[in-house]
Parts: structure tokens; C-alpha cells; sequence
């Protein structure tokens, strides 16, 4: 119904049979057909894949897609994935495979372009290890790139050349709209195309962009050599300022075109640059090995289309989780394996415990535990007794030769009479034993009591 209705719509649209108030219809309100497109372009999600199928032609599907990028199209942004602002494609990688899986006749250029591309600078961001440098853009679009360029450098040659010949003068070269600061724009942007677009050995085939870039050094060094004159040779200054941005780009390419098999002549100037290693042109560096280029490579040949190149993404990120967990796994291995066996570790019974420990059983088994319990503590409570005795001993003892030494060291710091006298019974060794005896004129003897 869904169908009929569009094409009832787009019929009665064709049709001439309203005239004048027809047309004023039309420019007030929009078609039928516009309605019924907009509306499927709102809730396209929602549809099932195969009623989309049925009821869409891809004439109509392409219209869907365009109004839901439309609608979905920030007003006023920067950035994002599209470079305006747009954070998440305009409808969903879900979506889009189960509709074009379901209806292979739906597949088309518009889609590939609004959505595909969108999905892949969404899920694969540029500069990160997902997305590498050679898989930055589908082969179509990379050919294009440089064969524009190559057209551009040919026709800035031809032009450059015509203006050197006598018969023509700067004037009638910039009457046919070709001035000197349109040649030094169209250099530059053919020399950031070129240097944003990754070169392989079948792209410089193809393209022939190669020998159009040697033709192009080799004509600037004979402008800067000053082999041309004419009216236009003060304007070879343009010509030979660029040399320093091609002239590095024609050696990369020539060390990729070397590396790849093909035979090159070099010159002396790029013979002295062109022997660096294979991780100075920009390819191979860090953990990206050769072996990944050389599927990259193989991969990139197949992305025809924006989605074919997702498609080659996934598959790559898919293989790169794999041997992640591989590598993981085969360190785990390898750490299990070689680190030291511990043995089992068991606590080391003292022989002593162990005697307690089966006396005690016995003791148990005999029914006299109480009674050697009694004992024991009696034992115990005597010998912490007489341990108590000794440590007071000692400790009475050190106090004693602890005031000796003072009363010593009083005396011999204050060597006064008195002090003398009172220490004599402290410092003297010998002890009195008795009375003292006196005699009174020799007769008779008398004993004092201490």
C-alpha cells in the first residue's frame, strides 16, 4: 500500500492537469511524496529490513538516506566525525546491514557515501592503531585524489610553458585567468593531496602520478638552474620554492616503488636521500611489522567502496584482539611453566610439645590429670618463689655496691677532715671486732664497748 501510495504520488506530482493554482499548491505545501519520504526517513529504524525492501525502489531508498543526513545535520558545529560537527552516523550500523543484507538491489553510492563513511570514521578514528595510514581512505577515492593532481601539475607545466614562449607575454597569460598566486594555490593543494594520500606500487602504476611528479623536479631544477627565459622567467620562483615540498614526496615514493620490486634509475641528489631505512618513509614503525603491512596492503586492494573498507577494518581489528589474547595467554603459559615449585609447607613439631602433648593424653586416659595438674602447679608456684628470692638478692646487692662507689667518689671530691672522718667506717675494709682498750699511765686497762 506503502508503494502505491509513493507512486501515486509521484505520478499525480508529474502531471500538468491542475495549471496555474496546481502550481501554487506546490510551492506552498510540500508533495505527497515528500511527506511519505520524510516520514519513512524519521522512524527508518523502525521498519523491518524487508518491508523497506518491498515498498522502497533504491531511487526512493537514496531519497531516505538523504533526508535522514539531512535531518540529522547539526546546525551550527565544528569537528566531529565529518569535520561539521556530526558525532554518530545518521543511522546505524544494525540498520544498514540488515537492510542492505535483506536487499542487495539497495546498495548504491549514496548510502555508501552519507552513511558507510560516516560509520567508519565514527568506529575507526585516524591516527590510532585501529585504522593505519594505507587504509585511510577506499582505493577508488585514493585514485582519484591523484589523478586530479597529476591533471592539475599538467595543466600548471603547459601553462608555465606557453607563458616562457616569445610569443606570448604575461599579460595574455593572465587574460585567460591563470595569475601567479592561482599557480602558487594550485601547487599547494595539489601537494597536500598527494601528501595526504598513501601510495602503493599498483597506485603509482594506475595513476601514473609518479613520472609526472619526476617530470616536474627535473623541469624546477632547470628553472632554478636558469635554462628558461622569456617574460615569465621572474615567475620561476613559484615553481622552484615547491621543489623542497615534491622532491622529499618523489623519494618517498621511489624508496616505496623500490621496496615493492621495481628497478629505478636515482639520481645523484636522490641517491645521497633515498638510502634510509624502511621505517623513515613512515610505514613501518613501532609494533607495525612487515608482515601487517603486507596484509594492510592486501586488504586496501579490495575496499572499492566505503563499506567494503569497514568492513576490512573489522576484520583486521577482529584479528589484531585474537593475537592479543593469543600473546597473553602464551605469557601466562610461559610464567606457569618456568617460575620455581613451592613445596607444601608443614609447621615443625618440637619433640618437647610432642612428650607434653602425649603425657598429657596419658594423663587423661588414666584419670590422674587432676591430680598431676595439682602437683605441677605446686611445683611452679614454689620455683617462682624461690626465683623471686634470687632477683631481690641481686638487686639488693648491685643498691649496696651502687652507694660504696658514691660514698667513694664524695669522699675523694671533697677531701675535707669531717668528710674524712665520716666515711672511715664506709671505706675501711677491715672490720672491728669488739671493744676499744685503753690504758690510763700504764696501769691499768679499760675496754669501751662499741
Amino acid at each position: 500500500m506503502s508503494r502505491t501510495l509513493i507512486q501515486n504520488a509521484s505520478s499525480e506530482n508529474v502531471s500538468d492537469s491542475g495549471g496555474a493554482s496546481s502550481e501554487s499548491i506546490s510551492q506552498e505545501a510540500p508533495s505527497l511524496q515528500k511527506l511519505c519520504i520524510l516520514e519513512i526517513a524519521r522512524y527508518v529504524e523502525r521498519f523491518p529490513p524487508d518491508a523497506i525492501g518491498d515498498y522502497l525502489t533504491p531511487e526512493h531508498w537514496d531519497e531516505v538516506v538523504r533526508c535522514k543526513h539531512a535531518q540529522t545535520q547539526p546546525i551550527k558545529a565544528s569537528g566531529g566525525i565529518d569535520g561539521v560537527g556530526r558525532k554518530n552516523p545518521a543511522i546505524s550500523l544494525d540498520t544498514m546491514n540488515n537492510v542492505e543484507n535483506k536487499c542487495p538491489g539497495l546498495v548504491s553510492k549514496v548510502s555508501d557515501l552519507l552513511i558507510w563513511k560516516d560509520l567508519v570514521e565514527c568506529n575507526f578514528r585516524k591516527g590510532t592503531h585501529k585504522r593505519p595510514e594505507i587504509l585511510s581512505k577506499p582505493r577508488p577515492v585514493i585514485l582519484r585524489i591523484l589523478k586530479d593532481a597529476k591533471d592539475s601539475l599538467t595543466e600548471f607545466m603547459v601553462t608555465f610553458e606557453r607563458g616562457c614562449n616569445s610569443q606570448h607575454s604575461l599579460s595574455d597569460i593572465e587574460d585567460d585567468g591563470v595569475t601567479p598566486n592561482k599557480w602558487h594555490q594550485q601547487l599547494s593543494k595539489s601537494y597536500v593531496s598527494l601528501a595526504a594520500a598513501h601510495i602503493t606500487v599498483d597506485l603509482l602504476k594506475e595513476s601514473g602520478i609518479g613520472k609526472i611528479i619526476k617530470t616536474f623536479t627535473k623541469k624546477g631544477e632547470k628553472i632554478d638552474s636558469g635554462s628558461y627565459d622569456g617574460p615569465l622567467s621572474a615567475m620561476g620562483s613559484i615553481w622552484t620554492s615547491s621543489l623542497k615540498r615534491f622532491t622529499p614526496l618523489l623519494e618517498k615514493w621511489m624508496n616505496i616503488a623500490a621496496r615493492g620490486g621495481v628497478e629505478i634509475k636515482q639520481s645523484n641528489k636522490i641517491s645521497r636521500s633515498s638510502s634510509s631505512s624502511m621505517s623513515s618513509i613512515g610505514v613501518i614503525s613501532g609494533k607495525y611489522t612487515q608482515e601487517d603491512y603486507e596484509e594492510d596492503v592486501e586488504a586496501f586492494g579490495a575496499c572499492d567502496s566505503w563499506k567494503a573498507l569497514y568492513l576490512a577494518l573489522a576484520a583486521r581489528e577482529k584479528k589484531r584482539l585474537v593475537r592479543a589474547a593469543d600473546k597473553v595467554r602464551e605469557t601466562s603459559n610461559n610464567m606457569r611453566q618456568n617460575r620455581s615449585v613451592v613445596r607444601k609447607v608443614g609447621i615443625r613439631r618440637n619433640v618437647i610439645s610432642t612428650a607434653k602433648r602425649a603425657d598429657r593424653m596419658e594423663s587423661i586416659l588414666s584419670g590422674d590429670r587432676g591430680q598431676r595438674t595439682t602437683r605441677g602447679n605446686t611445683n611452679s608456684i614454689a620455683f617462682a618463689a624461690q626465683t623471686n628470692m634470687n632477683k631481690l638478692r641481686r638487686e639488693t646487692k648491685a643498691v649496696q655496691k651502687y652507694q660504696k662507689s658514691s660514698a667513694t667518689g664524695a669522699r675523694l671530691g671533697n677531701m675535707s677532715f669531717g668528710n674524712s672522718v665520716g666515711n672511715a667506717n664506709i671505706t675501711s675494709g677491715n672490720k672491728r671486732v669488739g671493744g676499744l682498750v685503753t690504758s690510763y699511765h700504764g696501769t691499768k686497762k679499760h675496754r669501751i664497748n662499741k
